[in-house]
């Protein structure tokens, strides 16, 4: 079961919505004018087009993503400055029992100079060499590239509600978890002033991915902005200090904690989160998944 967004889908009914996907298509030229508005719409990318239907070299869209290093300073493909960077995307609508081979990654490989990054998008898996081959672009940062299959594909559709429609169901047991989110011993040994100054925010998948956390209006009101450093508890237990953007909005350098509280995962999936925040002292304290 993946439990995300309080969105829970089980394996059926991803394979469900792959085939029902995969089915909506009549070409796949169809299915690179729906990656046009998910581009921009799920993934946040600017000025996407769909190249010309022959002599595209392979690539199917174009894209663009400005790249702040003040915001993202922890990437690791980062190269420490404000840059666009030009993303070029390959798209097949094959049978999801299908997987996409080698010589199709080192096909989107071709087309590609240096600065650009890579993201192959198919509507089936990958073999385990196509896979390799993408991880070893990314090590060796020449030619980054990224593969979003069909499982992932319909994830990113579904919690993002692209393409889908839902009806909500109320469950006791998640109504439960709101009523009783306060109720631990770490808020109660607050004073009723810290208590009132609690302030629920969304970590949300664009955060993650952004390797970022924004700051509420009432918590920066309370903090000290004058240095670029904020001191920084986490979840009641690891102190640090992490890097203010220039804006004062943002605190980057926070890979290491999405990671480890399981909003990043290893095959680069993210995860959001509800969390409570409030300020100490000079100190910000930011709970994560308390409720």
């Amino acid at each position: 079961m993946l439990l995300n967004d309080k969105l829970i889908i089980d394996d059926i009914a991803i394979e469900n919505g792959l085939n029902s996907l995969y089915n909506s298509f009549e070409s796949g030229f169809k299915f690179e004018d729906f990656l046009r508005p998910f581009l921009m719409d799920v993934m946040r990318l600017d000025n996407v087009r769909v190249t010309k239907k022959t002599g595209d070299g392979g690539i199917d869209l174009v894209a663009t993503n400005l790249v702040l290093k003040d915001m993202i300073s922890d990437d690791p493909l980062n190269d420490e400055k404000d840059n666009i960077v030009s993303y070029k995307v390959q798209a097949k609508c094959w049978k999801p029992t299908r997987s996409v081979p080698p010589k199709e990654i080192n096909q989107l490989r071709g087309t590609m100079i240096a600065g650009d990054r890579g993201l192959f998008i198919a509507t089936c898996s990958y073999t385990k060499n196509a896979i390799s081959i993408a991880k070893d672009e990314i090590r060796q940062r020449e030619h980054p590239m990224f593969l979003l299959d069909g499982k992932l594909l319909i994830k990113m559709c579904m919690l993002n509600a692209f393409g889908f429609k839902y009806i909500p169901t109320i469950d006791k047991e998640q109504i439960d978890k709101f009523t009783n989110s306060i109720n631990n011993d770490l808020f109660f040994s607050l004073d009723e002033e810290l208590r009132l100054g609690i302030v629920n925010k969304k970590i949300t998948n664009n955060d993650v991915r952004a390797r970022i956390i924004r700051l509420p209006l009432e918590i920066k009101n309370k903090l000290d902005l004058s240095s670029k450093k904020v001191k920084v508890r986490i979840n009641d237990s690891v102190n640090t200090e992490l890097t203010l953007d220039a804006t004062k909005s943002y605190l980057a350098g926070v890979t290491d904690i999405y990671r480890k509280n399981g909003l990043l995962l290893d095959s680069g999936e993210t995860k959001s989160a509800n969390t409570k925040m409030f300020v100490k002292g000079d100190m910000l304290n930011i709970i994560i998944n308390c409720e």
